[in-house]
């Protein structure tokens, strides 16, 4: 297994961190589309 290095570039540690965000936000709204398709 390769061992991925935050420092490698310092271009890539910001997307990745807003990538974690968006997956995170995206997680949130299939969560609340399924709380609200129970309700109903």
């Amino acid at each position: 297994m390769s061992v991925y290095l935050p420092r490698e570039r310092e271009g890539e540690t910001d997307l990745n961190h807003s990538h974690n965000f968006l997956c995170l936000y995206v997680c949130l709204c299939v969560f609340f589309c399924f709380l609200v398709a129970y309700q109903f």
